[in-house]
């Protein structure tokens, strides 16, 4: 078994995580509670250079898959080419935690949370062809969190850390962005439903 919780930024993913971790301590499985690392910059450091080596990992195992997806992130219309390579290697390192711990990872932030980041920068549609190619690596439980909004949006005004796009949102920016990142978790989950 492998699940992922699928959501918007401070809808509680972590935490649930957290607490699924703890009812399966002892099992052989790879729980990622906590997709936050500290703010000290030697943490951080070492968190990107994991990434980076995980998504060279993935992308010298499967060079022809990996230079579509950057194709598909690359004709999507990042704002930049940072976005491109930081979206890449985002997707590309939760392809190979996945490959790694196949059917014994429980995430919060997983491969459909890095498909859904790559479509929030999109200005074309996206999500079909990402999760056509990442197929093989999905979750086989996907839990989409969600909270209401007033809840969602205390939350995400008391988070600490948070390094979201939405935590550095406020007022009417805030709430569209929101409802559009909704929309495409809901089209992520459509795209899953119908090739699954």
């Amino acid at each position: 078994m492998s699940v992922e919780f699928f959501g918007l930024p401070g809808s509680g993913k972590s935490y649930l995580c957290e607490s699924l971790g703890k009812q399966l301590a002892g099992r052989d499985m790879q729980i990622d509670g906590c997709a936050h690392p500290p703010v000290d910059l030697q943490p951080r450091l070492r968190l990107h250079l994991i990434k980076q080596s995980s998504a060279w990992r993935f992308a010298s195992r499967h060079p022809v898959l990996a230079s579509r997806i950057v194709r598909i992130i690359q004709r999507s219309g990042q704002a930049s080419k940072r976005h491109v390579v930081t979206k890449s290697i985002n997707l590309f390192a939760e392809l190979t935690r996945c490959e790694k711990f196949r059917n014994r990872l429980v995430s919060e932030q997983g491969v459909l949370q890095a498909i859904w980041s790559v479509a929030l920068r999109a200005r074309r549609p996206v999500i079909d062809d990402l999760v056509t190619l990442a197929l093989p690596w999905l979750p086989t439980i996907i839990v989409q969190v969600d909270v209401d909004r007033a809840e969602h949006l205390r939350r995400l005004d008391e988070r600490e850390g948070g390094r979201s796009r939405l935590d550095r949102m406020e007022g009417q920016a805030l709430s569209e962005e929101l409802d559009r990142g909704a929309v495409l978790l809901a089209e992520i989950v459509r795209s899953c439903e119908r090739l699954v």
